[in-house]
């Protein structure tokens, strides 16, 4: 009596052939731009509820609020689809191209930091030109260069840092904190000091040794008995001047624990 083949062990699906590939690569393309059309819809739709006040009721207290209950997603999902949709209003030519589903709800978030009702027609050009990650990336480098020329910059950075932690269920502690340009350089400066140098462990079985060096360069230099040790292996970065590499300039963010 034969046995039955277990899992592991049943052969794999052939590879597609030419023909099959393309028409299953169509396939793919063509769902993906009736979900696409399917969330401006929503989108558009959630924003007109709000700017109704629909959702307005005992116990609720925001459009995210209804729609985190009422169509299952999350408040930061919630609050990102009624921006899109709202943002949308003032912009036509992308507004249509995602209803067709020419564009995904990624570069339409990434299109309203930097297109406006005077070069929108510009913006979508690009974006149907490139893929999602490539045009997250200039539109986000973009808006930094924008907002860098606005007043009082500096001390809207200064407003937003700061540092917070948590414990996970595993017991790690977990820090992550947002730092002016200036200050996030000096961090990383005497991580970097103490990283390059001799006083960390050889090499260990961290699932990711660069930033189990990380953490364990910040635990050195918190570490009392290691402030002497560390105070002249580097210099702080002087104010007004960054060491921080050009694409992470405008905000810094580092993030240890599991």
């Amino acid at each position: 009596m034969a046995q039955p083949t277990s899992q592991h062990h049943r052969p794999r699906p052939g590879r597609l052939d030419e023909t099959a590939s393309v028409a299953r690569g169509g396939q793919l393309s063509e769902l993906a731009a009736h979900v696409h059309s399917a969330l401006a819809e929503l989108a558009l739709l959630a924003a007109s509820y709000d700017s109704a006040e629909g959702w307005a009721a005992a116990g609720i207290r925001s459009c995210s609020h209804w729609l985190a209950i009422n169509a299952g997603l999350d408040m930061r999902t919630s609050a990102d689809l009624l921006r899109v949709g709202h943002t949308l209003a003032g912009l036509p030519l992308v507004r249509a191209a995602f209803a067709a589903g020419q564009l995904s709800l990624d570069k339409v978030r990434s299109l309203i930091l930097v297109a406006t009702p005077a070069d929108e027609e510009l913006w979508l050009e690009l974006a149907l030109g490139a893929d999602a990650a490539q045009l997250a990336r200039i539109c986000r480098e973009c808006r930094r260069s924008m907002d860098a020329d606005l007043p009082g910059q500096d001390d809207k950075l200064r407003a937003r840092r700061g540092l917070w932690t948590w414990t996970t269920e595993s017991g790690m502690l977990r820090l992550v904190a947002l730092l002016p340009p200036e200050d996030g350089a000096v961090v990383m400066a005497a991580l970097e000091a103490v990283v390059t140098s001799e006083a960390l462990p050889g090499p260990d079985p961290a699932e990711e040794p660069w930033a189990a060096a990380q953490s364990d360069a910040l635990e050195a230099v918190a570490s009392p008995q290691a402030g002497s040790s560390f105070s002249t292996r580097w210099r702080p970065v002087p104010r007004g001047w960054s060491a921080v590499p050009p694409r992470s300039r405008w905000w810094s963010t580092w993030t240890w624990g599991c």
